[in-house]
């Protein structure tokens, strides 16, 4: 059996979630209530479930009103996205939408989102950020259009019903401020035992993978900070609060910053970078830069700063 979408009701299912009432919707659309509210009821019903309840304070949208909201909302920019293409005479595309995880460093987002952008061919690219488990409900409900996300599969709460891709795995290594290098002195790793440090916080993989790397090495660092947002991280190590982990590229990015020292490399571990998208069938031209961008694992180029321990080990 064929289903079939009215693109009005879909409008007036925009109208009255922004309003808060069929009186509402009904004066800004110039139909009357009843027209809107039989409209609404025919929509639920092709839908089958639904989209509204109705509470002192108006008209709620329902779970399932909240989904369809979603989409009400991308088949309208799409519909814009068509008028302005026949207006303009233009090779227009739908917008590429990106969830990206706070948790990722910015250099290192962009290093994917590079070669998305240029294969736009002229569409907008939008970019969300947020925790992983949010940004992957705004990809159940399409929101998104991909993730780029420091969380793969195999993790606690993971989506091993979305198809991934690993896109980046980026060496980490430890990074101080001068004053830090200043005061421990002693061979990496060793340096780092008892010494301050700001790590992410304790429920993230790159964190079980530092916990790890440093019972290895028989170390054991004064945890001072747990955060997850990498420019928050890197502030708090160039106020002098600790040492922390950065990719080898974001390194190199930030050679020129005074005080910021390049103290050894956290051994097998790696920053590394997912994407998900919930449909295999994508062929936006984004999508497919983005597929094309480089999967590579950076080591650390010349050019970065070392402590002054390494320097004496040289």
């Amino acid at each position: 059996m064929s289903r079939w979408l009215n693109y009005q009701q879909l409008l007036y299912l925009r109208a009255i979630a922004r309003r808060g009432s069929l009186a509402a919707a009904s004066s800004e659309l110039r139909l009357s209530p009843q027209t809107l509210s039989e409209h609404v009821q025919q929509l639920e019903r092709a839908l089958g479930a639904p989209l509204f309840v109705r509470t002192p304070r108006g008209m709620e949208l329902t779970p399932t009103g909240r989904v369809a909201l979603v989409f009400a909302d991308e088949v309208q920019a799409l519909g814009d996205a068509l008028f302005d293409a026949v207006e303009h005479g233009a090779k227009a595309l739908p917008r590429l939408t990106v969830g990206v995880d706070t948790a990722l460093p910015k250099g290192v987002v962009w290093s994917l989102l590079g070669p998305a952008q240029r294969a736009c061919e002229g569409a907008t690219l939008v970019c969300r950020e947020g925790p992983h488990e949010w940004l992957m409900e705004h990809l159940r409900t399409r929101r998104v259009d991909v993730v780029l996300s420091s969380v793969g599969h195999g993790a606690a709460n993971d989506h091993t019903s979305v198809p991934h891709v690993e896109r980046l795995a980026m060496p980490l290594w430890w990074a101080a401020p001068g004053a830090w290098c200043g005061a421990y002195g002693a061979a990496f790793p060793k340096c780092l035992d008892g010494a301050p440090v700001v790590l992410p916080t304790a429920d993230t993989a790159l964190r079980r993978a530092i916990d790890a790397w440093c019972a290895r090495v028989e170390v054991r660092p004064t945890v001072v900070a747990e955060i997850d947002d990498p420019a928050l991280a890197l502030e708090a190590c160039a106020a002098g609060l600790g040492a922390i982990t950065l990719p080898a590229e974001v390194l190199v990015a930030l050679r020129r910053r005074p005080g910021l020292r390049r103290v050894g490399r956290c051994e097998g571990v790696s920053l590394r970078v997912f994407a998900y998208c919930a449909s295999p069938r994508a062929t936006h031209p984004g999508l497919e830069g983005l597929a094309g961008a480089p999967h590579e694992a950076l080591d650390m180029p010349r050019g970065v700063a070392a402590s002054g321990a390494s320097a004496r080990r040289r």
